[in-house]
């Protein structure tokens, strides 16, 4: 698997010469299938969606396709989505995702599909791949609504976005320790300028400000 887990698109540059990078094709040649079920159930100002897509529009000039997976059948996702370079699945409510992913068959192709396409993450779009935080976290520094207890675990990781942006709960640092401490697996906590990148087995960080935790400690800073 080749994955760029982000918490915003490619808000951090770094983000947009890893995906070069992972797909191996000139910018202007890499094409984008867009994922956007996360955002259904997000009440609000949805400006940031906007801005993800211009984080595509504005880096990468091949084709752009939305592909909405509850209107398709599964063969034909798996259809649209052989086309693309990268599959691009943004934010919004990631136990809804989750859900979705499940009841559509998403999940069941999504791993074969991974074997050739580049997987971004923005969000949502990235926690899905890995472990569900704890509930204190989901309700009290999300402030999402719920809809499942666990995600498909492609990997055996915890994605945390959004460090110290002001509209999360998330300035008290606190929270990131008292998850890390009940979570099974190792918690990565990301800023809107960094991201988690899956090559493989080998899982790295990069862009700036983010944490990595392990049973309560933090191991790794950026």
């Amino acid at each position: 698997m080749r994955a760029i887990l982000a918490s915003s698109g490619f808000n951090a540059p770094e983000t947009v010469q890893k995906c070069i990078q992972f797909v191996d094709k000139p910018a202007a040649e890499i094409n984008f299938a867009i994922i956007n079920e996360a955002m259904i159930v997000e009440p609000g100002d949805h400006r940031w969606f906007f801005e993800d897509i211009d984080g595509i529009r504005n880096n990468f000039g091949g084709k752009i396709e939305l592909v909405d997976i509850q209107a398709l059948d599964i063969n034909e996702t798996e259809k649209r989505l052989k086309n693309a370079d990268v599959i691009f699945v943004t934010g919004g409510n990631t136990d809804y995702l989750a859900t979705v992913f499940e009841k559509t068959g998403f999940i069941k192709i999504l791993s074969k599909l991974l074997k050739t396409k580049v997987y971004v993450g923005s969000s949502a779009g990235s926690c899905v791949l890995g472990h569900r935080p704890s509930h204190k976290t989901f309700t009290d520094v999300y402030m999402e609504a719920q809809y499942t207890d666990k995600y498909p675990e492609l990997l055996d990781i915890e994605i945390l976005p959004h460090l110290h942006n002001p509209y999360f709960n998330t300035k008290d640092g606190n929270w990131i320790i008292e998850d890390s401490r009940v979570a099974k697996v190792p918690v990565y906590v990301i800023s809107d300028e960094a991201a988690v990148v899956v090559n493989d087995n080998e899982i790295s960080l990069i862009g700036k400000d983010y944490l990595k935790l392990e049973k309560g400690e933090i191991v790794e800073r950026g």
